[in-house]
């Protein structure tokens, strides 16, 4: 077995042993688009992937310095899949009705695949 599928394999069991803690999200990514004709104003197109296995976690804190990271920010890992881009920043996280406004992601890689993301989320 590869050291890609070793590490996504251990991945997936953490998940599922996080039972309860482990939520659904929905990534929305805004792309922007035309300009209405009548109102001038800028359009927007959302792409979204839904079904997004996340574990939202705190900051420590220690890491909470109020200029770069908030009290109120979240850590959000996201498990990577087959059809999930990489979040960015700018993307959007909602998790039971409250959206996260995605301002850093780390990912955590096998080799050049990418197993795992840690976005740092603002609501």
């Amino acid at each position: 077995m590869s050291l890609s599928a070793t590490v996504s394999k251990a991945v997936g069991a953490a998940f599922n042993a996080a039972g309860d803690l482990v939520v659904s999200g929905v990534l929305r990514r805004n792309r922007p688009a035309a300009y209405s004709a009548t109102t001038g104003a800028p359009l927007s197109v959302y792409e979204e992937w839904r079904d997004v296995e996340c574990v939202v976690g705190t900051y420590g804190a220690r890491q909470v310095d109020e200029s770069r990271i908030f009290e109120t920010d979240r850590r959000i890992f996201i498990k990577a899949r087959d059809n999930l881009p990489e979040p960015r920043p700018g993307d959007d996280v909602e998790i039971a009705h409250q959206v996260f406004h995605i301002l850093q992601v780390g990912a955590i890689k096998a080799g050049a695949a990418a197993v795992l993301y840690d976005c740092q989320g603002r609501l």
